[in-house]
């Protein structure tokens, strides 16, 4: 069950940046800071940390946000400086 969960979420975010780079991807529309790019990073980290931690108990802090800023896996701000492509 949790992994046609996982399945449905990738297939559905894939279908919504098929195409899609460089600038494009991170575009956010006013006065949203929220890009295709940020949902991206938000559902890679969910998952790297909901398995490491929920299944294999193991230490995973967050790759993108922190505690002092847990949106900046979102913030277009944090992804244009943390990615150069």
């Amino acid at each position: 069950m949790l992994v046609g969960f996982r399945t449905v979420r990738r297939a559905t975010l894939e279908l919504k940046c098929a195409g899609l780079e460089g600038d494009l991807a991170r575009r956010s529309i006013e006065p949203s800071t929220l890009s295709l790019l940020g949902l991206l990073r938000r559902l890679a980290d969910v998952e790297r940390r909901w398995f490491r931690q929920a299944l294999a108990a193991q230490d995973a802090s967050p790759r993108f946000s922190s505690s002092a800023e847990p949106d900046a896996d979102l913030l277009r701000e944090r992804i244009d400086g943390a990615i150069g492509v």
